[in-house]
């Protein structure tokens, strides 16, 4: 298992401090600062994805769907679904996620990256409100991730 979540472990942080900051701009409570000139390159192919997923609906994504309170299921759960750990993971995690501690600790990740998105108010220039669902989705989702990922890699 830790091996399977080592790739999430290592970019949820990252991931979860950009989604704070962009939506703390969305929000309003970042100065939205003016939109850097676009200088990317030009897109190129996609490079394959290096972990298979699962195909279709595995049977306890309801289940995640409701404790995360999402409309999706986040990756993480379907590569555990392809490598056949998810049963064990998600019968794990699952409860402590659905609990009131889970739920604290969920709060307190969080909390501390909007809090540490606030120290980059350089970064906020996100303005496209078209993306709010999206947005709130990973907010949802990556706190409860990150919580994951963690547990997974002390066990």
């Amino acid at each position: 298992m830790r091996r399977a979540v080592a790739p999430f472990r290592s970019e949820l942080p990252l991931l979860l401090l950009a989604v704070a900051s962009l939506g703390l701009s969305l929000d309003g409570a970042l100065e939205l600062r003016p939109l850097p000139e676009p200088s990317l390159p030009e897109p190129g192919p996609l490079p394959e994805t290096p972990v298979a997923e699962y195909p279709g609906e595995h049977p306890l994504y309801e289940a995640i769907r409701a404790v995360y309170g999402t409309q999706h299921v986040p990756v993480m759960f379907r590569v555990l679904a392809a490598q056949g750990l998810l049963v064990d993971a998600w019968s794990g995690i699952g409860p402590y996620l659905a609990s009131p501690t889970g739920w604290g600790q969920v709060a307190r990740f969080r909390a501390a990256a909007e809090e540490e998105a606030r120290r980059f108010p350089d970064a906020a220039f996100f303005r496209a409100e078209a993306a709010r669902a999206t947005l709130d989705q990973f907010r949802i989702a990556l706190p409860q991730n990150l919580v994951f990922v963690t547990a997974a890699s002390a066990a």
